[in-house]
C-alpha cells in the first residue's frame, strides 16, 4: 500500500491515501490508523507506540477553571469552619480560666481583708495593754 506523508523528519501528524506531488511517497505493509505513533526516519516509516509524543494539553476550559477554583474556595472554607470552631474553644476556656482567676483573686483579696482587720484588732488590743 502506498501513503503520502510530509517530508519531515519525526512524528506523523497525517498522511494521504492519494497522491500528494509535494510529499514523500512511502510503501507500508500495512495502513497506520494510530499515525501518532508511527515517526519518520526520512528513510523510512517506525512504529515507536512506546515512544509516541503526548499531545499537547488544552488550557481548562472556563468552567474548569470555576469547578477547581469553587472546590479550593470550599476546601478553604471547611478549614476557615474549622479554625473558628477551635478558636471558639479555646476562648471559651480562656474565659472560664479568667473567671476562676477572678474568684480566686476575690477570695484572696477578702482573706487579706480579713487578715488586715485581725492584725488591727491584736494591735489595738496590744495598745490598750501597754497603756
Amino acid at each position: 500500500m502506498k501513503i503520502w506523508i510530509e517530508n519531515r523528519i519525526g512524528y506523523l501528524e497525517g498522511y494521504s491515501t492519494m497522491e500528494q506531488p509535494d510529499n514523500v511517497e512511502l510503501e507500508v505493509k500495512k495502513e497506520p490508523f494510530d499515525f501518532m505513533n508511527w515517526r519518520y526516519d526520512g528513510a523510512q516509516l517506525i512504529h515507536d507506540p512506546e515512544n509516541a509524543p503526548q499531545p499537547e494539553p488544552t488550557p481548562p476550559t472556563d468552567i474548569e477553571v470555576l469547578q477547581a477554583e469553587n472546590a479550593e474556595l470550599k476546601q478553604l472554607n471547611s478549614k476557615l469552619m474549622v479554625n473558628d470552631v477551635n478558636l471558639k474553644k479555646e476562648l471559651s476556656e480562656v474565659t472560664k480560666k479568667a473567671d476562676n482567676f477572678a474568684q480566686i483573686s476575690a477570695k484572696s483579696m477578702l482573706a487579706i481583708n480579713q487578715l488586715t482587720n485581725q492584725v488591727k484588732e491584736i494591735n489595738e488590743k496590744l495598745a490598750e495593754g501597754v497603756e
